[in-house]
């Protein structure tokens, strides 16, 4: 505990001093009042003498901070004439020179000036205004709660789980929750336990909750705490890398051929998070009218078919599986059938007879939809 004596007590004259000058000034400020009360209306109010008046001590409900100007209001009331609950009356200016004095707390301050107090180790200290010419001290000192003023020095370490060694570098796979643990202090060495933010590079997806943020997408980032406007100059390394496969995605290119092209299959493997999954084994599972070629899936037969990757070796319901549709459709007219409906060998003068059309590919798939024009020629002599 520091007790603070106000710096007027240690000036040529001591307390003394400040008492006789107070009672003179308290004599008149009296015979001023009187004077003016003889000029003025018979009956009227004389004030009491600044001697008897008030002192607030009005830190404006603020915090300090180490380091930082801390400037205190001293406010001066008359008493309340009326009486009652209420001992203050109306506020009037200050009638001398106010200062503050430290009563109690974890160190002595850096400075004080007049009503302006410098701090240097944090904690909850008192303070009292006094007004010495004329002997008056706040009887109900204020509470001030002084925080840590701005950094000197600031470190960031990350650290897996709420448990979890912090360190400098940290690898982890995606999914993983990090703490971010930052630390610093002030030009006085009182340590910076709240108001931290972090930054990282390049940006986290999702964004951070405070301190602590889900690692998903693979990359390698640097984490850096900072407050009041600084950034920790010697950023944590993260790296996150891809979990385990969760999704096997099937992609064909294009999704349309005609009967006997090709369309050029791939697999991706990633993680429940999007990463992708290098080497993972998969095959393929297809239906038996297409056909996979190296990386080519064929097929001759006209028809909407579905491709999967699968792994290789284990249970398919282990993954999502997200298949894709090749849409084999005919290739260009290769040759033309005409029929005879009704088929016969003869037909009789008048006979109604269609000839339906069908066109189709190399291959035997029927194309619709093209225009096939009939002509109609006269038999030769002698039919």
């Amino acid at each position: 505990m520091i007790t603070t004596l106000p710096a007027a007590q240690h000036a040529t004259g001591g307390p003394g001093h400040w008492a006789i000058c107070g009672a003179l000034l308290s004599l008149l400020w009296a015979f001023g009042c009187s004077d003016a009360d003889s000029e003025g209306a018979v009956g009227a109010a004389v004030e009491p003498p600044p001697t008897q008046w008030l002192l607030e001590t009005d830190t404006g409900g603020l915090d300090a901070r180490a380091g930082i100007d801390f400037a205190v209001k001293c406010r001066t009331f008359l008493p309340n004439s009326a009486g009652g609950a209420d001992a203050w009356g109306a506020e009037r200016p200050l009638p001398a020179a106010a200062t503050v004095v430290v009563l109690d707390g974890p160190a002595a301050p850096l400075a004080i000036d007049g009503a302006t107090v410098r701090f240097r180790l944090v904690g909850t200290y008192h303070l009292a205004c006094k007004v010495p010419a004329f002997a008056l001290v706040d009887d109900t000192p204020a509470l001030v709660l002084v925080g840590p003023g701005p950094p000197k020095w600031l470190d960031t370490a990350l650290r897996q789980g709420a448990d979890g060694q912090p360190l400098k570098s940290l690898t982890v796979t995606a999914g993983a929750w990090i703490h971010t643990a930052c630390s610093g202090a002030d030009a006085w060495q009182n340590p910076i336990v709240e108001g931290w933010s972090l930054t990282a590079e390049p940006t986290l997806k999702p964004q951070p909750n405070g301190l602590l943020f889900q690692a998903t997408v693979a990359k390698s980032y640097e984490i850096a705490c900072r407050i009041d406007g600084q950034t920790d100059a010697t950023p944590a390394a993260l790296k996150v890398e891809n979990n385990v496969p969760k999704h096997l995605f099937t992609r064909l290119e294009p999704t349309q051929i005609a009967a006997g092209n090709a369309s050029v299959l791939s697999c991706l493997a990633t993680d429940a998070w999007g990463n992708a999954v290098a080497d993972f084994p998969m095959t393929v599972s297809h239906a038996n009218k297409v056909s996979l070629k190296g990386k080519y899936m064929t097929g001759t037969i006209a028809g909407l078919y579905t491709v999967r990757c699968v792994p290789e070796t284990l249970a398919w319901d282990l993954f999502e599986l997200h298949p894709a549709s090749l849409h084999v459709v005919p290739g260009p007219p290769h040759d033309l059938i005409v029929a005879k409906v009704p088929e016969k060998l003869v037909y009789k003068r008048n006979d109604k007879v269609q000839f339906p059309t069908l066109v189709r590919d190399v291959f035997g798939n029927a194309i619709s939809g093209l225009q096939v024009d009939m002509a109609v020629t006269d038999p030769a002599k002698g039919f």
